[in-house]
């Protein structure tokens, strides 16, 4: 029962570590759409809207049409869809 615990335990940091790999990619290349996307993707896995908006609005500005379209269906913005800031990014009212 102890690696099952371990493996559940793993699975709820892993965004906590994505963030951090997407801090170092940043770092190297801040205007990398893709790392801002997928940061605001685990920010919204942690229920963290906030800097999840946040970091969403950085890839929409790099990328409006590509990553708006993205995150209309990416389930990974579940917590967020109905924030009204979330649907002001996507261009929805």
């Amino acid at each position: 029962m102890g690696i099952w615990i371990d493996l559940l335990s793993f699975e709820a940091i892993k965004p906590t570590l994505w963030i951090a790999s997407y801090d170092q990619a940043l770092q190297h290349k801040p205007d990398d759409p893709t790392a801002w996307y997928n940061k605001a993707c685990a920010y919204a896995l942690q229920q963290q809207p906030d800097p999840a908006i946040e970091t969403l609005s950085k890839a929409i500005a790099l990328d409006s049409q590509k990553y708006r379209a993205m995150a209309r269906t990416n389930t990974n913005f579940d917590s967020i869809c109905t924030d009204p800031r979330f649907l002001t990014l996507l261009g929805e009212p």
